[in-house]
């Protein structure tokens, strides 16, 4: 999958940030596509873009006809989750 980091610099909790991974999908048989955003704490970009690219292959391998595109960019988000904060500029 290609990979992009949106923005960088979140509040660490021991060592830990929040990053906000988006993901994209191919419905075949409605020709649509789906963007799913999920949320992920890891130490490093790269490691939530990892396990955001493993829910995503269990997550198209549970549909039928859906595939995932391969694509996986990620925001580090400013701080902790919360009602009504930002996870995908």
């Amino acid at each position: 999958m290609s990979a992009m980091l949106k923005s960088e610099g979140a509040a660490s909790v021991a060592g830990l940030q929040w990053f906000a991974v988006r993901c994209l999908f191919h419905h075949a048989p409605l020709q649509t596509y789906e963007e799913r955003i999920t949320l992920w704490q890891s130490q490093h970009v790269d490691e939530a873009i990892g396990q955001a690219e493993r829910e995503a292959g269990g997550y198209a391998a549970a549909l039928t006809d859906v595939r995932c595109l391969g694509v996986a960019q990620a925001f580090c988000m400013f701080g902790e989750p919360a009602s009504g904060i930002e996870v995908f500029p």
